[in-house]
């Protein structure tokens, strides 16, 4: 584990005491197109470079940039037309599978986006953003160890890999049945990021839900009393105590009803988590919900 883990149970001693997956990609296309409404911004740049193709209409360029602005007010009908057409003009552009990997992640495509993203890795082998979107691709896609092999080019390709490329790398090797090898991918990310609540809290969960205990007190055991006081940490906690068959469990299940009562505070999936549990938790019912707030992650 962590260097980390040299911590005990003691410097917990005295604190008081996820998402649902996203929607199927047809709603997410929805939303996102929603939101591009609100971008006149978008609009006004989609019209000007309209105006231009229309001076220019065998631009290949100009074709490209404005099928990314489709793309990003969500028009993705729109947006694999001019890609279409750039396409005609300059077939053995790479560029084009780049715009056109994006436009089919973001649409839902993903068997498609991963087709065109992996010709372009070919012609790009070092483009950090590409093994992203594929990575999203094969997430997406119910293939979370393919999803894992492309965070892990990303974060290789990266020249400043950002600790939430930490955090989906080892989501998804967990997702791949590796647990051990996402905890090493954590504990690497926290050597760079020290005290990076998002690396925590998943080190947290997959360590719970490992069953591992001890590793999983340890990260806890970095964390600020504030934060502890947060209801998301005090579920941690309650469940941690919980599985460890510890009395004070049902105090600090307690706390956090009354935390988030007094406060109004809850977040949705948080209290939908408590909700599962019953008024006696018992440490099998702990374990199930944990395996739960842990399967909520997504990268």
């Amino acid at each position: 584990m962590w260097r980390a883990c040299r911590s005990s149970e003691r410097a917990l001693k005295g604190r008081a005491c996820v998402r649902i997956r996203s929607l199927i990609a047809g709603c997410l296309a929805l939303a996102l197109g929603a939101q591009g409404a609100a971008h006149p911004d978008l609009e006004l740049q989609i019209e000007e470079v309209s105006s231009a193709i229309g001076e220019r209409p065998l631009d290949a360029d100009l074709l490209l940039k404005r099928g990314d602005l489709y793309r990003r007010h969500g028009q993705w009908l729109e947006a694999e037309r001019d890609f279409a057409s750039a396409r005609s003009l300059e077939p053995d552009n790479p560029e084009i599978d780049w715009l056109e990997g994006r436009l089919f992640v973001d649409a839902g495509q993903n068997g498609e986006a991963v087709v065109v993203l992996t010709r372009f890795i070919e012609s790009a082998p070092a483009h950090s953003a590409a093994y992203r979107y594929r990575a999203k691709a094969r997430w997406l896609g119910n293939d979370p160890q393919g999803a894992a092999n492309d965070f892990f080019a990303a974060i290789e390709t990266s020249m400043r890999p950002a600790p939430a490329m930490y955090r989906s790398l080892a989501i998804a090797r967990n997702a791949s049945g590796q647990a051990t090898q996402a905890q090493l991918v954590i504990d690497e990310g926290l050597d760079r990021f020290p005290g990076e609540i998002s690396l925590l809290g998943l080190a947290v969960d997959i360590s719970i839900a490992a069953n591992q205990t001890d590793a999983a007190l340890a990260y806890l055991g970095h964390l600020p009393d504030s934060s502890l006081q947060l209801p998301q940490w005090m579920l941690r906690e309650a469940l941690l105590r919980c599985i460890r068959e510890s009395d004070s469990s049902q105090d600090h299940f307690a706390a956090l009803r009354v935390e988030g009562a007094l406060r109004g505070s809850m977040s949705e999936s948080v209290q939908k988590l408590l909700d599962q549990m019953p008024l006696q938790p018992d440490p099998a019912a702990c374990r199930s919900v944990a395996l739960s707030m842990c399967a909520s992650h997504e990268p």
